[in-house]
């Protein structure tokens, strides 16, 4: 009985704490509902891209479109709730409901991560800061700098390809198990003022990559826009392993089972857990680039960025490389080129020659005579009399005839036409017979009437295929009469209506013309100096190839030498002698380091003249086109010098450094063996036989800077302060010769050594003059549409030691 009053009094204890919780809850209820609402409320976020000069915070200037490009990237992440948000394209803003003390994170790629608290519900503005170009990230732990990010890769051309050993180190923070890394290259071509996006390279972890494949039903390299490009990484691929005890050393040798045991849990703390911060991913791949010229000024960035199914992780983008590491573009060679001056060389030709030539002089439609007070007969006919004081004026000239050949148009009755065109050639006679001044002069009258045909020739042209199918078919119809011609092709209006209109008015005129040929020979040769008075007086007109011949050779500068050249080449295209011109000429230009690979390209090939397909190889050498340099030998006969030019190309192209070829170049002479030793990183020997060169030479003291440089970089101690002398080595070479400080900047070997403080903030400096050019390509880049075509060799990327090579199409 008394259990259960106990149990009654408990149950009814238990009701009326239950009773009074509902009452409180009923009470306070609404208050606390009323101060949650008060906690909460929207604000409105407009976000504003900014970039920083100096200390101060400047506004970015962007068109419409970049604007909305830029924002488009930007995520608002509520810290509190994991919510995102993506603000407006057109003015950046959005509506957002929050609480007080939420923090807002503002991320874009590019620019500056930007945590924002709300203290108060009211608009805010953010200002995103770019980025421009993170050089570095460092983190201090157990006393000493554990770098992330790309490593320096300085590119070396292989022929016309820059070779890329990428180097890339990601904190296992940065790169977690639902994760991928994206790595853009960006290639600057500062010579030839353009850039271009080399291949992306896509590291996923394996658990990112099974997701992927099963969303893109199995087929990423279809699906995924950046399908091709992915390689999967595995937790060995790369990451450091700190054991917690090394069973080899000396030191845990001899210790008992229980010391072995404090070995592991001391070691469990100091290696196990304190280093696991810096695991690393050693990411590495290679890649090349084609060029132009391999010889260009190219710098060289790579963002970099890591992402799961949520936000972006990390986004930098660093300079990896400022010039290119290329020591073959010092190799030493002499091809024998020369100007000719045997007995190709043009001569004076005493014999009898015929230059022919058209007047378009307008006679009215059925007379006899032109009107010579007409402004386009004034022009023809002085353009007629300055080529007839070419030969009249000059006294080694002597010229024997001038034929004038007068052509009317078909139109009418044939008889009439033939009669009118003998009456307009005896009218031209007479008025060149003034022109000429002499009285009995030889000037033979011609006349012809041109057939239909040519008019069927005309409306060919003009894509009258119909029109002028008929007009054929009656000429062969009626061969021997014209009259009859005529008729039946007025009578073609019934089928192309006003089509006779338009023959009178637009082709039939055309036939109306007046020809002429003047023949001449030369009584003697011209002295210097009759030529040039000559050249002087009738610069416009076309002189013989000799009078250009005579007066190139005797220029007062190269730059006269050039211009006749040019000229020569000009007004006799198709001569024999053009070949000897633009021989010449190239030789002039190859001299001044400016060549023309385009200016030989008729008069070369197998069988043509030795001196012409070695200046054109040489051109080719000297505007980096290596590749069709070596395509271009095998057209060249094999002599002392063309053996030596073609193992210069093979050097130049060859993708193994212990070819046989470069021993053969070494021994040539000591600047080549010094390049070879460069070219095969054996900096070492290259500097002992850099030293034994003549100090007079500004090359002695440039290779010995380069050698010094790399033996810096390598940390070697071979030599003491290497970087200071190679910067004396440097100034020496420029006090020599001034040319050499335009290759210096672009030479990734030596243009580190001029920067103060160590190798990294040598770098940082380097790196840090080069981004003003390269956001001004970028802003260039922006302008115009990007395309590009990407080939795959040595098959496609697989693992994360994947050493193939991704190259870009060469451009047509």
């Amino acid at each position: 009985m008394i259990t259960e009053m106990k149990t009654n009094d408990y149950i009814a204890a238990k009701l009326s704490t239950l009773l009074l919780l509902l009452l409180a809850y009923c009470f306070c209820a609404p208050q606390l509902a009323c101060a949650q609402d008060e906690n909460e409320d929207y604000v409105t976020v407009t976000v504003k891209f900014y970039k920083e000069e100096g200390k101060k915070e400047v506004p970015q200037v962007n068109t419409p479109e970049m604007f909305a490009f830029k924002m488009r990237e930007v995520t608002i992440t509520n810290l509190r709730t994991k919510a995102k948000f993506k603000p407006n394209e057109e003015d950046g803003s959005i509506t957002i409901k929050v609480k007080r003390k939420d923090k807002l994170r503002f991320s874009a790629p590019d620019f500056k991560l930007r945590d924002v608290t709300i203290d108060k519900f009211s608009d805010i503005e953010v200002h995103l800061i770019s980025l421009d170009t993170e050089l570095d990230e460092a983190i201090v732990n157990t006393g000493q700098v554990v770098r992330s990010g790309a490593g320096i890769t300085i590119p070396k051309p292989r022929g016309n390809y820059l070779i890329y050993n990428y180097k890339l180190r990601v904190h296992r923070k940065h790169f977690g198990r639902d994760g991928r890394l994206i790595a853009q290259p960006v290639l600057y071509n500062h010579d030839k003022d353009t850039m271009f996006y080399l291949r992306p390279k896509v590291f996923e972890r394996p658990e990112y990559n099974k997701s992927q494949d099963r969303m893109y039903g199995f087929d990423v390299e279809e699906n995924d826009p950046l399908g091709e490009y992915i390689t999967a990484v595995t937790k060995e691929d790369s990451l450091k392993k700190y054991y917690l005890f090394d069973k080899n050393k000396a030191e845990y040798k001899d210790l008992s089972k229980f010391k072995k045991s404090l070995k592991r849990v001391s070691n469990f703390f100091k290696k196990r857990l304190k280093h696991r911060k810096d695991d690393q991913y050693y990411l590495t791949w290679v890649d090349s680039a084609w060029v132009e010229n391999p010889r260009d000024f190219v710098s060289t960035t790579l963002r970099y960025k890591t992402e799961d199914y949520m936000e972006v992780k990390w986004d930098s983008t660093e300079m990896v490389s400022v010039g290119t590491s290329y020591p073959l573009r010092w190799l030493e060679y002499d091809a024998g080129i020369a100007e000719i001056n045997d007995g190709r060389v043009p001569k004076i030709n005493k014999e009898s020659k015929e230059e022919s030539d058209k007047a378009d002089l307008y006679f009215p439609n059925g007379k006899a005579y032109f009107d010579p007070e007409n402004e386009h007969n004034k022009q023809e006919l002085a353009k007629l009399e300055e080529r007839i004081r070419t030969y009249t004026s000059v006294s080694y000239y002597n010229l024997q005839r001038i034929t004038m050949t007068c052509t009317s148009s078909p139109e009418g009755r044939y008889a009439d036409n033939a009669k009118l065109a003998y009456k307009r050639s005896a009218f031209a006679v007479e008025e060149v017979r003034k022109i000429w001044g002499k009285p009995d002069a030889d000037i033979r009258p011609q006349y012809d009437v041109a057939p239909w045909t040519a008019v069927a020739e005309l409306l060919r042209k003009d894509s009258l295929f119909e029109q002028a199918d008929a007009i054929e078919r009656i000429a062969k119809s009626s061969p021997n009469d014209m009259d009859a011609q005529g008729k039946e092709i007025r009578n073609l209006d019934k089928v192309f209506p006003d089509f006779y209109e338009l023959l009178k008015q637009k082709y039939l005129p055309q036939l109306r013309r007046m020809d002429y040929s003047i023949k001449y020979n030369m009584d003697r040769e011209p002295t210097l100096e009759e030529t040039r008075e000559n050249y002087a007086k009738h610069k416009d007109s076309k002189l013989p190839e000799y009078a250009y011949w005579q007066l190139y050779r005797n220029a007062e500068n190269d730059s006269i030498s050039e211009s006749l050249c040019r000229e020569a080449l000009a007004k006799h295209p198709k001569s024999s002698y053009a070949r000897l011109f633009a021989h010449d000429l190239q030789v002039y230009l190859i001299r001044q380091h400016r060549p023309d690979t385009t200016l030989l390209l008729p008069y070369i090939g197998i069988g043509k003249w030795d001196e012409i397909n070695v200046a054109h190889a040489v051109a080719l050498l000297q505007t980096g086109h290596l590749q069709s340099a070596v395509n271009h030998m095998h057209d060249i006969r094999l002599t002392g010098k063309t053996k030596f030019l073609k193992s210069i190309c093979a050097a130049l192209t060859s993708g193994n450094e212990n070819d046989p070829v470069y021993d053969e170049i070494a021994s040539s002479s000591q600047c080549n063996h010094v390049v070879v030793l460069l070219h095969q990183d054996k900096n070492e020997e290259a500097y002992d036989i850099a030293q034994q060169m003549p100090d007079s030479l500004a090359m002695k003291h440039y290779l010995m800077a380069t050698c010094l440089s790399r033996l810096w970089r390598a940390n070697s101690s071979k030599v003491e302060g290497a970087k200071n002398k190679a910067k004396q080595h440097l100034e020496k070479a420029f006090e020599l010769d001034p040319e050499l400080k335009i290759v210096f900047e672009k030479d990734a070997d030596v243009n580190i050594v001029f920067f103060e403080g160590d190798e990294d903030a040598s770098s940082k400096q380097l790196f840090a003059k080069m981004l003003p050019r390269h956001k001004r390509l970028e802003e260039k880049e922006s302008k115009r549409p990007r395309t590009q075509n990407f080939l795959e060799y040595e098959g496609k990327p697989y693992g994360s030691k994947w050493k193939g090579y991704h190259v870009i199409d060469k451009p047509e």
